[in-house]
């Protein structure tokens, strides 16, 4: 229902002011909780893949540059604290 000309909307609709329009954007901010740590997880996921690829010797920097270049928000910080820690720790 929408709210009557010069009201608020109600804080428990979709329409309400905490939403901004950001519930659905998969990469926001704004995004619950659960989702943002999903997120933060596929990116963490994919570091570790590309750890083992480039131990391996079957990843390179060009290879790293196409991963960075799809990700965003969530996704790229979870990737950036595996590569983080593994340099910090030595491994990579």
């Amino acid at each position: 229902m929408r709210p009557a000309k010069g009201e608020a909307p109600a804080a428990a609709t979709a329409e309400g002011f905490g939403n901004n329009g950001n519930a659905d954007a998969p990469d926001s901010r704004g995004a619950p909780l659960a989702g943002q740590a999903l997120q933060v997880i596929e990116g963490e996921t994919r570091a570790h893949e590309f750890l083992r690829r480039l131990r391996a010797e079957q990843a390179d920097a060009h290879d790293l540059g196409v991963i960075l270049s799809m990700l965003y928000g969530a996704r790229l910080r979870g990737f950036c604290s595996v590569l983080v820690k593994a340099l910090g720790d030595g491994h990579a």
